[in-house]
């Protein structure tokens, strides 16, 4: 009824943010028209199903948009995702982020120190340096940085999408199409 008496729902919502995206594991051009920054967690059930959602957005637009990964384990409710955003940051060291990525979505109810070590083996990832950046915690700052990066911009919960710098708030469950039709109406593509 509010729509059809004309009530307008916004999309996105400001202010833009800038992010860090450097160091960040991408899918899609360095310089892509619409960046499209998600925040994770490895155990949140939402972003297991939002995950194919935004790379089919990507590949549906393979030289206008850019999907970046950020970690954001939310510790508090999920004890393993700490550890899991560190091994897919070693993924992403040896160039195997989406594939780890899509790994630990799949079996997100099993994501302890030996089930992730399968996974990497799965991949082929070198497990010498694996396990190695476990042990010695090499990427904990890595994922601690994009935590406190989400936490700076008022993220509370996973996941969290914004597009070029623009909180995304289109349709539930980040459908491609609903993806598109922000970009287009907001950002030109």
């Amino acid at each position: 009824r509010a729509i059809s008496g004309g009530k307008f729902f916004p999309q996105t919502s400001g202010p833009r943010l800038t992010f860090s995206t450097g160091s960040s594991a991408t899918l899609g051009p360095k310089n892509a028209k619409i960046e499209l920054v998600v925040f994770e967690d490895f155990q949140c059930p939402f972003c297991s199903k939002i995950a194919p959602n935004l790379k089919a957005f990507q590949k549906a637009n393979p030289k206008d948009v850019k999907v970046v990964f950020k970690h954001l384990p939310l510790t508090n409710i999920h004890a393993e995702a700490q550890l899991a955003s560190e091994a897919a940051v070693e993924a992403q060291a040896q160039g195997k982020f989406w594939e780890y990525h899509d790994v630990l979505y799949e079996n997100q109810h099993a994501l302890g120190r030996p089930e992730l070590e399968t996974y990497a083996e799965q991949v082929g990832l070198n497990m010498a340096k694996f396990k190695s950046a476990l042990d010695s915690r090499k990427h904990q700052a890595t994922v601690e940085r994009d935590a406190g990066e989400g936490q700076r911009a008022g993220i509370s919960g996973t996941p969290s999408v914004f597009l070029n710098g623009l909180k995304y708030q289109g349709p539930r469950g980040y459908p491609p199409d609903g993806l598109e039709g922000v970009a287009r109406m907001y950002m030109g593509l």
